[in-house]
This record gives C-alpha cells, sequence and structure tokens, in this order.
C-alpha cells in the first residue's frame, strides 16, 4: 500500500466524489423512476463520497485491521458523514436537503441506514481490490510534481464550482422571496391548488437559470425552513410547464454569469458582513487573487518553460499568497484612483508592485534565509536584481486591470454571499491558512537548518524531518534557493 499524500488525497477524493455522483445519481433516478443529476454543486460530483473515502484510507493507512471491521467503519463513517452533512448544510442554508423518513430503515430522517449499508458492501471491493490498480496507475502515469499541480487545480476548480453554486443558491432564495410576496394575493382554487400568478411573474419564473432548476430536482424531498410552500408550488410549477429540467444549457450558465459578476451598479450593503472595506473583504480578495495567481503562474510556466511546476507558495493548497497581499495592498492604497486616468494608475501600480516585490524578496532573505526569484542577470533589473522594470511593467497592466473591472465584480459578489454562510466560511479558510502558514514556516525553517547539517532539537523538528524532508520541499519549492546557514 502506498503511503497516502496530500496530492494523492485531492486526486482521490475527486476520483470518488465523481464515482458517488454516479452511484447517488443511479440511485436516486431508479426510485424517483426518472433522471436525476445527484450533487449539489455544478460538476458531477457528490462530495460526501470524497471525504468518506479519503477517511477510509486514512484509518485502513494508520490503523490497519481485519476486513469485517473496515466493513462496520465504512458504515459507521457513512452514517456519520450523511449525518452531519445533512445537519450542517441545512444550518448554513436553512434547507434541509433531504428527507429519509418515506424510507423504512433510517436515522432522524437524515440518514437512509440501508443505502449506508449498500455503501459499505460496494466499498469493501473498491478499498481492497479496485484502489491499489488506482494507486498504481497513478504513480505511473504523473510523476509527484505534475500530481502536486494538478491536485492544486483541482482544488481551485471546486472552489470556483462552490462560489457559483453559492450565487444560483443566492438566486434562489431572492427569487423564492419574490416568489411569496406575489403568491400571497393569488387566490387558491377548489382543489386546493394556488392559481397561476400574473403573466408577467411567470415570464419571469420561467427565465430563470436552469442551474436552479437541477439543484431543485437533484433533491425532490428539498424543503425549505421559511419558504417551504412556495418551493413546493416553484418545483410543481416547472415540471408542470418543462416537462423535467435535467439539462443545463451552456446559455443560461453564461447569463446567470454574467448577472452575478455584472458591474453596472456597485453594491455595499450595509447588513452584509464584507460592507465596504471591511476584514472580511479583504480576506476573500486575498484568497481568490492567491488562487488566481497560483492558476496565472502555473499556466506561465507551463507555456514558457514546456512543463508543469509547483507554483506553490504554501505547502498544502493552490495558493500563491504574493498575489493576495499585492491585491490587497492594491486596493488599500489604489481604489481611491479608480476614476483617474488611466496612466496615473498604471504609473501608481507599477511601482507599488516593484516596491512590493523587492520588500517581499528582503523579508524572506532575512528571515527565511532562503530568495524564489531573483533577476540579476538582467538588464532592466531594478533593487539589487529583487524586481525588474519588466516585471513593474507586468505590475502596472494589472494593476489598472485589477481596479478598474475586477475589483468592483469581486467585491459584489463576495457582498452577496449571506452573511452566515460567509463568516462561517471566512473562519474555516482563515484557520485552514493560519495553520498552512504556521506549518509552511516550521517546514522551510528546518529545511534550511538542515542544508547546514544540524540535527532536530525537539519532537517538532523531527515530525519536520520525518514529514517534510528535503526532497519534498525541493518538489513543491523547485525555485527557492538557501542562501546562507541558520
Amino acid at each position: 500500500m502506498i503511503p497516502l499524500t496530500f496530492s494523492g488525497a485531492v486526486f482521490y477524493f475527486t476520483l470518488y466524489s465523481v464515482l458517488g455522483w454516479f452511484f447517488e445519481s443511479a440511485l436516486t433516478s431508479i426510485y424517483e423512476k426518472k433522471v436525476i443529476n445527484r450533487g449539489f454543486l455544478f460538476g458531477p460530483v457528490c462530495l460526501v463520497y470524497g471525504v468518506l473515502a479519503v477517511t477510509v484510507l486514512l484509518i485502513r493507512e494508520y490503523f490497519p485491521m481485519h476486513p469485517a471491521g473496515m466493513f462496520v467503519i465504512i458504515f459507521i463513517a457513512a452514517v456519520f458523514l450523511e449525518l452531519m452533512t445533512s445537519l450542517l448544510m441545512e444550518k448554513l442554508f436553512g434547507i434541509r436537503w433531504w428527507d429519509c423518513r418515506r424510507f423504512k430503515f433510517n436515522l432522524f430522517g437524515r440518514v437512509w441506514l440501508t443505502g449506508a449499508l449498500l455503501t459499505a458492501v460496494i466499498g469493501m471491493p473498491v478499498i481492497y481490490f479496485l484502489h491499489p490498480h488506482i494507486e498504481m496507475l497513478l504513480k505511473s502515469l504523473l510523476s509527484s510534481t505534475q500530481q502536486r499541480v494538478i491536485s492544486s487545480l483541482l482544488i481551485a476548480a471546486f472552489i470556483a464550482d462552490f462560489i457559483y453554486t453559492l450565487g444560483v443558491l443566492i438566486r434562489l432564495e431572492e427569487h423564492l422571496k419574490k416568489l411569496h410576496a406575489v403568491l400571497e394575493y393569488v387566490p387558491v382554487n377548489k382543489d386546493g391548488r394556488r392559481a397561476a400568478p400574473p403573466a408577467v411573474v411567470m415570464q419571469e419564473l420561467m427565465e430563470y437559470p436552469d442551474s436552479a432548476y437541477r439543484l431543485i430536482s437533484s433533491f425532490p424531498t428539498m424543503r425549505h425552513k421559511l419558504l417551504d410552500k412556495d418551493l413546493k408550488w416553484l418545483r410543481e410549477t416547472l415540471e408542470r410547464r418543462s416537462g423535467g429540467f435535467f439539462s443545463v444549457r451552456i446559455k443560461k450558465f453564461r447569463e446567470l454569469w454574467a448577472r452575478i459578476f455584472s458591474a453596472e451598479k456597485e453594491i455595499s450593503d450595509d447588513k452584509s458582513f464584507a460592507r465596504g472595506l471591511n476584514f472580511y473583504k479583504l480576506f476573500w480578495i486575498f484568497v481568490i487573487a492567491s488562487v488566481i495567481g497560483y492558476v496565472v503562474e502555473t499556466i506561465y510556466c507551463l507555456v514558457r518553460r514546456g512543463y508543469i511546476e509547483s507554483r506553490q507558495g504554501l505547502i498544502y493548497g493552490p495558493f500563491s499568497q504574493i498575489y493576495g497581499l499585492g491585491a490587497v495592498i492594491m486596493v488599500l492604497l489604489l481604489y481611491r484612483l479608480r476614476k483617474r486616468a488611466d496612466i496615473w494608475l498604471f504609473l501608481a501600480s507599477g511601482l507599488i508592485g516593484g516596491l512590493f516585490e523587492i520588500l517581499c524578496a528582503i523579508v524572506q532573505e532575512n528571515v527565511f534565509h532562503t530568495s524564489s526569484w531573483g533577476y540579476e542577470g538582467s538588464k532592466t533589473a531594478v533593487g539589487s536584481g529583487r524586481t525588474s522594470l519588466v516585471y513593474m511593467l507586468f505590475w502596472g497592466i494589472l494593476g489598472v486591470i485589477f481596479i478598474k473591472t475586477v475589483f468592483p465584480r469581486l467585491s459584489r459578489l463576495i457582498e452577496r454571499i449571506p452573511n452566515k454562510q460567509g463568516i462561517f466560511f471566512s473562519w474555516v479558510l482563515i484557520v485552514f491558512l493560519s495553520l498552512d502558514i504556521l506549518l509552511t514556516t516550521f517546514a522551510v525553517n528546518r529545511w534550511v537548518e538542515r542544508s547546514g547539517g544540524a540535527p532536530p532539537h525537539n519532537a517538532v523538528e523531527e515530525l519536520m524531518d520525518r514529514y517534510y524532508p528535503d526532497s519534498l520541499l525541493e518538489d513543491i519549492y523547485p525555485n527557492m534557493d538557501i542562501l546562507s546557514e541558520k
């Protein structure tokens, strides 16, 4: 059995999420007697199966046991994860996504025990027979660097998918509220059904994005805490008028995407958790810019050098924090210039970007005794080779595009996130990134010490030597040079 790495975990998470989506969609389609695209996200994934698979693989690696015990573990883990997912999603979105009370064997109406048992039955041959072949195939097809880069891109894709799905949910919530206000004045027929609302309302209703239809269709027993009657009416109306809503058309997707990112009117809702330029707004700008920066760096390296290379700034995740910090600094210092001529914004962005790059290089050299870039041999080098006029030109162009075009759209998108979900996911990411930064600092510090022949002095340094050896860090940071002994 090959030890499970972070990159491997991301690959297996994605693979088993997709396989779980097929399993869940087939099972639900058979029960509902119609095709169901089962899944919360836009992509063909059911994340709970990915989490289950990685959890079981970790348990198998660190706590080997008899297959009978593993069968029990898979069953218990499936029950626990489905229960916790149901509770968490209801708490975050005010929607109960599935109701298992219609099944004979259920737990609190949230877990179908027969389905969990079936998952364990199918999971046993997958873990013991199929997975070893998947491990060998992954190892033979991709190098560790390629695995790390592709896994980081997969994380970025999941983040983008989640943001898109959250936008759909926000639109659905707004739509239900409008529908509720209309239906209050619509009479009820003798058969107990409400009459059709005015034609104008129906026209708006039927132009609503198919992605929202898909969510409603994916979870036939979905119940809304406050607007359940309106949700039920919407589902019945759509089924009658569209004859099913499985297909998701590209045109509708583009229309929704354009509406979400429209910058025609800046919104700064006083009730938003990210109003103005507060901490939450700047934090999300940092995260999104870090991910975008990582993707851009990876593509740039592939195009320029012809091969995939790790461009991570932190050990875990698709983050290049220099882009995140640069974006935050640009917003704080340059947003007031957004209405000035582009030339002034270009010059200010280039100057700030160059100084920022020099400052980051000096901090890295003096704190970590390492260097990740240098332009000493370039005729355009500035600041003892820590930046160059070419890259200052790049920062200038980037600043104009970011402040004039990108930031207003990102700002509006972030402010549309509901307060409860926004604050919750902000702190989840804050904790994760804080631990990631702390771990990266310890690992790189120990890397520098090992280069000077220093042995570990405590349990923490021994852990760094065991789990983050030189070969791993050289793979993650191929352009990082150690300058001197500590």
